[in-house]
């Protein structure tokens, strides 16, 4: 278990708390809180919708989908290159309202960072 308390006024009281709890079959014990926190702060900093695309609502998606589409139609884009426009654009939403696969560090997801064995840069 990890947590994080952002601007906390005393021990454990501030506006936002966020607690992480993690397994690992990693033998390095010391490193788990530490992500946990990093985690955790990041998690409090960024206010993600869901853990990754497929947990979003679909409701959520459809709405920015549609305003997507409805700016590139205002500006007399065609249909066929408005679909890839929204594509791209759904991948850069979901950049910045899921935990993994984050935009904080380009070259990193969070999935990456927690994967035990794998490289870390």
């Amino acid at each position: 278990m990890s947590s994080y308390v952002h601007n906390a006024v005393i021990e454990g009281a501030g506006k936002m708390g966020v607690i992480v709890a993690l397994e690992s079959a990693g033998k390095d014990r010391r490193a788990r809180p530490r992500f946990g926190r990093q985690l955790a702060m990041h998690v409090a900093a960024t206010n993600p919708l869901a853990l990754d695309p497929a947990g979003l609502d679909p409701a959520a998606v459809k709405r920015e989908k549609d305003v997507l589409a409805d700016k590139y139609r205002q500006q007399g884009k065609p249909e066929n290159v408005i679909e890839k426009i929204v594509e791209s654009g759904l991948k850069t939403y979901y950049k910045e309202v899921c935990s993994i696969g984050t935009g904080l560090d380009p070259c990193r997801t969070w999935r990456q960072i927690g994967r035990p064995g794998r490289k870390r840069s």
